[in-house]
């Protein structure tokens, strides 16, 4: 959706792709093969974890708001930000883990990759590659991918591209809200190793960039996953709210009120 901001950008654009995603998880069980891989790398939560509609003018006033030199958002009653613990015990992903460093593909080594590990023609992965005038995939094309290695009973291909398309959809989306980069592609190359990747760590780095490039003027669009900034500003509000009684009050720290307070937003 593209709203107007209050400092007067416009046009800035903000989506969800919760539907889109919910269109493309299969309403029948996984195969038992690709469900084991899938409750392994511990990102079978993403398939439910998308909300279809988000509030544009809330994520657009705290996109306003935030300040990469701290890494938070600025309010009128003070700072507040996004931690590992609100990554992990909203979308159920694991905080402990190895890091993964990311590193862009030109077109030709991306359609390599897609060779590698959804077993697809050079050709035809270059093609899309070319199209997308980069390394990157378009979420339809992996989809496409996933639909086909299914049909040929090949589980392994099927269930990279289908766990690709999830993180690409959510936590490493892209500012097109219609493609995905083939950097996370190498992930995905050994399915039973995918449980020792910190994926909490990834999404909230993730969602650290793309806010800080968000909050630049020039900026017309916000990338990342909407859904994990929208719930978490809910799940923040009554401590938002009771700080601002507590401010507006000017309540000493130890005030009864100010004890009950504190302990109603714990």
């Amino acid at each position: 959706e593209r709203v107007y901001a209050p400092n007067g950008r416009f046009d800035f654009r903000i989506s969800s792709q919760g539907k889109k995603l919910a269109e493309r998880i299969p309403e029948d069980a996984h195969p038992d093969v690709i469900q084991a891989w899938l409750d392994n790398s511990e990102l079978r939560w993403l398939e439910r974890t998308s909300l279809k509609m988000v509030d544009p003018q809330l994520l657009c006033a705290f996109t306003e708001r935030w300040h990469p030199e701290t890494s938070s958002f600025h309010m009128s009653f003070g700072e507040m930000t996004i931690t590992l613990d609100d990554v992990a015990c909203l979308l159920h992903l694991p905080v402990r883990g190895d890091f993964f460093t990311p590193v862009s593909y030109t077109m030709e080594q991306a359609a390599a990759l897609a060779v590698e590990l959804f077993g697809v023609d050079y050709y035809a992965a270059l093609a899309e590659t070319q199209h997308q005038r980069g390394g990157y995939f378009s979420q339809q094309w992996i989809y496409d991918c996933y639909r086909g290695c299914l049909a040929s009973g090949r589980y392994a291909e099927a269930a990279r591209a289908y766990m690709y398309l999830i993180v690409g959809c959510t936590i490493f989306a892209d500012k097109s809200y219609t493609r995905i980069d083939a950097k996370w592609l190498p992930i995905f190359r050994h399915l039973d190793q995918l449980h020792r990747f910190s994926w909490a760590s990834a999404a909230l780095v993730c969602l650290y960039d793309n806010l800080n490039d968000a909050s630049k003027f020039e900026t017309k669009s916000l990338a990342e996953y909407a859904t994990l900034l929208q719930v978490n500003k809910r799940r923040h509000q009554r401590r938002i709210y009771a700080l601002r009684m507590a401010m507006e009050f000017d309540m000493g720290e130890g005030s009864a009120v100010n004890v009950l307070l504190l302990s109603w937003i714990k």
